[in-house]
């Protein structure tokens, strides 16, 4: 059940994009900031691994961008993905809730070192005592300014808890 939302990747390449025109504007002696926030309806179908049965969720994903371009020549993007009033229904009758979350931290330097930071939870709860799915995910990983990866590091944890 553990995914990354479409979304997500369309902010990935709005960052390429800003990273790109933030490299034209090297010039300017202040930081620029863009924000983004939306709301965006949410359905689908996935087994929950814990009880093996189709669950139905919906509800809707607030999704908030902010992109900092500095004096330096630097960005620095960050996403968070929520979800609100996401709810299920499995086969067998039994109502869950979604929650939990993403978020991404990206900071470049300019014409330097790189760092992104990414970490998701998502926790499906039944409402009734039923074994609960739980994933929790962090990756980071750091580059120089020669291109290295220096650090690299993912957690991950996928659990049935009831």
């Amino acid at each position: 059940m553990f995914m990354r939302t479409p979304m997500r990747f369309l902010f990935v390449a709005s960052i390429t994009m800003l990273t790109l025109f933030a490299g034209s504007m090297s010039g300017s002696a202040q930081a620029t900031t863009i924000k983004d926030r939306m709301v965006e309806p949410f359905e689908f179908d996935g087994i929950n691994p814990c009880t093996g049965e189709t669950v139905v969720v919906s509800g809707e994903l607030l999704m908030t961008n902010k992109a900092t371009f500095d004096a330096a020549g630097g960005g620095h993007f960050t996403f968070a993905l929520v979800p609100r009033q996401v709810r299920g229904e499995g086969e067998s009758g039994t109502v869950y809730k979604a929650v939990g979350g993403q978020r991404e931290h990206f900071n470049v330097n300019a014409g330097e070192s790189l760092t992104d930071t990414f970490t998701n939870a998502f926790n499906l709860i039944s409402q009734g005592g039923g074994d609960n799915f739980i994933v929790h995910i962090t990756f980071h990983t750091t580059v120089n300014a020669n291109g290295d990866v220096t650090s690299e590091m993912l957690l991950d944890r996928a659990e049935c808890v009831g």
